[in-house]
C-alpha cells in the first residue's frame, strides 16, 4: 500500500511538470529519497547515437565510475541497456570479481547497484539507477518499486521531450514565416518603387 501510494503521488508531481530537466530532477530525488540509497542517477541517449549521458542526479559519485557504468562495455549499466532488461547487483566486489573496473569500483565504496532502462516507444531512451555501499542493499520489493518508477519516467520523459520537439518546431516555422513575409514585403516595396518611376513617364 505504502508502495502504491508513493508511487501515485510521484505520479502526480511529474505530471505537473511540463520541463523535462525538472522531470529528470524529479524522478532520482523521489528514487533516492524513497530508497535511502546514496546515490540515484538518470541517462539518457544523446539523439542520433548510442551515447548516454547522465543528466541528472541525486547523491554524489565519482565521475569515472559514472563513465565506467555507462561507456564501458563492462559497465552495469550498458549490460542493462543492451538486454533491455533491468540488472541487479548484490555485491559487485564478490559477483564481479573479473571486472576490469574492480578497482575503480572498489575505491569508490560500491557494493551493491540496481538499474532499470527506460524503454520507450521504439528504442531504449535512457536508464535510471541506484548504487550503494551496503552488500545487498536492494530486493525484489525495491526492484519492482524502481521498474514502476521507471516506467513513469519513461512515459513522461517522452511527453516532455515531444511537447519539446513541438515547440521547436513552432518556434521554428514561426521564423520561417517572418522571413518570407519580409521577403515579400521587400518585394512589394520594389514593385510599388518600380511603378511609382514608371508613373512618372506616363
Amino acid at each position: 500500500v505504502r508502495e502504491t501510494t508513493a508511487l501515485y503521488e510521484i505520479g502526480q508531481d511529474i505530471a505537473e511538470e511540463a520541463n523535462l530537466d525538472g522531470i529528470l530532477d524529479m524522478v532520482v530525488q523521489h528514487g533516492h529519497a524513497l530508497l535511502r540509497t546514496e546515490f540515484a542517477g538518470l541517462a539518457l541517449c544523446e539523439p542520433g547515437t548510442d551515447t548516454f549521458r547522465l543528466r541528472a542526479q541525486s547523491g554524489t559519485i565519482d565521475e569515472a565510475l559514472v563513465a565506467a557504468t555507462l561507456d564501458s562495455e563492462h559497465g552495469l549499466g550498458r549490460r542493462g541497456i543492451s538486454a533491455g532488461l533491468p540488472v541487479r547487483v548484490g555485491d559487485y566486489l564478490t559477483e564481479q570479481a573479473d571486472s576490469p573496473v574492480l578497482d575503480l569500483v572498489r575505491k569508490s565504496g560500491m557494493r551493491s547497484w540496481m538499474g532499470v532502462p527506460l524503454q520507450g516507444q521504439d528504442q531504449i531512451i535512457g536508464l535510471l539507477y541506484l548504487r550503494s555501499s551496503t552488500p545487498n542493499f536492494f530486493d525484489e520489493e525495491a526492484l519492482r518499486f524502481f521498474s514502476a518508477l521507471a516506467s513513469q519516467a519513461t512515459i513522461a520523459i517522452e511527453k516532455a521531450s515531444l511537447n519539446e520537439q513541438i515547440r521547436a518546431h513552432a518556434a521554428e516555422l514561426e521564423v520561417r514565416v517572418a522571413e518570407r513575409t519580409a521577403e515579400l514585403d521587400e518585394k512589394s516595396n520594389a514593385l510599388e518603387q518600380l511603378s511609382n518611376q514608371l508613373a512618372k513617364y506616363l
